[in-house]
């Protein structure tokens, strides 16, 4: 099973935005399993979709619920580890996961 993991703790748009990718994936990776790091504003959105098979709330609180939620990514083993949203945290998280391949998307 090669395990896909996609942030997007922004909004509904901009998951949809990057919906063409996930979709694309599972189409041509049969053993593909997306996971998606969603923030409050687009969790029930992105857990309604049937091409994403897990989707995890990005902890808002407590700066030890971030370090946990960090460690528990990083401590698993990744196929493909994605920060589409941009924000530093996502960053961050992506470089410190064991993942095979990493993709970091930044504006600035």
């Amino acid at each position: 099973m090669n395990k896909y993991f996609f942030f997007r703790t922004d909004r509904i748009g901009d998951f949809i935005f990057s919906s063409i990718l996930l979709k694309s994936i599972k189409t041509n990776d049969s053993k593909a399993n997306i996971t998606v790091i969603a923030s409050s504003k687009n969790y029930y959105y992105i857990k309604n979709q049937n091409y994403v098979d897990n989707v995890i709330l990005y902890p808002e609180r407590g700066f030890l619920n971030k370090i946990n939620f960090i460690k528990d990514i990083a401590g698993q083993k990744i196929y493909l580890i994605a920060a589409l949203d941009g924000k530093k945290r996502s960053i961050y998280t992506c470089l410190l996961a064991k993942a095979e391949y990493k993709f970091l998307i930044t504006t600035k």
